[in-house]
């Protein structure tokens, strides 16, 4: 038995059956258990969706990961090049855009998804969207970043100050170009090119009680998500940081292949309190 919690579990079919585990529902059909209010969201640096069929490829990827949220990096589509995205997508395509070379980020929102938009940062540089929101009442910030791939602490100064206001919590993802434990996130062992933004990253994760949830749930494991063909080396510069109040609420977070980009996707399962 569990302590102070209440497990109930009702036949209603031969292969169905219903429980209720922490007040939440879980539907188990056919001795599979799926979750209504459970989203996966995934982050992922596309290194440009310029031609039609690396557009197709992505969105293939991203629906065998069955994300319903999206985070892409380096879209390299200006405004009026998201139609080619929005053709594909069912639901809300969100974008800060920069030229048809570099930078770009877009959230994209299944149409399943019952987020409410409430407010739109998009940064004129391309470089990071904030969407404040509520997802089944709970109050949240959606943040999509790709960070310089310089020491540019005062980016991060900026950025953190921006979101240090926001109410709700948080779901930070993207790619920050700068592995917070070079020790385990980089192949080499080192990174010297890094230091300001790591000590900002770090401070500012500290004071708004934000965690990189995968080395959370996975402390000793070394995993990379990102190869450099110019250096031979790997890195984990990929993340979601989140409000550490939401770590009840997250059942996976788990790296893909690198495969399309140089950078693999993340996926985060979260588990939306009804």
């Amino acid at each position: 038995m569990w302590s102070g919690r209440r497990v109930v579990a009702v036949s209603i079919f031969t292969m169905r059956s219903l429980l209720i585990y922490k007040d939440r529902w879980l539907i188990m059909r056919d001795g599979l258990m799926t979750l209504d209010n459970l989203f996966k969201i995934s982050s992922w640096n596309v290194r440009g969706l310029g031609g039609l069929s690396k557009i197709k490829q992505v969105m293939t990827r991203i629906k065998m990961l069955q994300s319903k949220v999206v985070y892409l990096q380096e879209t390299h589509l200006t405004s009026t090049e998201i139609l080619r995205l929005r053709r594909r997508w069912q639901g809300q395509v969100i974008t800060a855009s920069f030229s048809s070379h570099s930078r770009g980020v877009a959230i994209l929102i299944h149409k399943s998804v019952p987020f409410q938009v409430t407010d739109i940062n998009a940064d004129i540089g391309g470089r990071y969207i904030i969407i404040q929101g509520t997802l089944l009442g709970e109050q949240l910030n959606l943040i999509n970043v790709y960070g310089p791939n310089i020491d540019d602490q005062l980016f991060y100064n900026n950025l953190f100050l921006n979101i240090s206001s926001l109410r709700g919590n948080i779901i930070m993802g993207g790619d920050i170009n700068c592995a917070l434990n070079p020790l385990v996130d980089r192949s080499s062992g080192i990174d010297a090119s890094h230091i300001q933004t790591r000590r900002v990253i770090s401070q500012f994760m500290t004071d708004m009680s934000l965690c990189d949830i995968w080395r959370v749930l996975n402390p000793d494991k070394k995993e990379f998500s990102c190869y450099s063909s110019t250096y031979h080396t790997y890195s984990r510069i990929d993340y979601f940081l989140i409000s550490k109040n939401l770590m009840p609420n997250i059942k996976n977070c788990t790296y893909g292949s690198i495969v399309i980009s140089d950078h693999a996707p993340l996926t985060l399962d979260y588990i939306a309190a009804i």
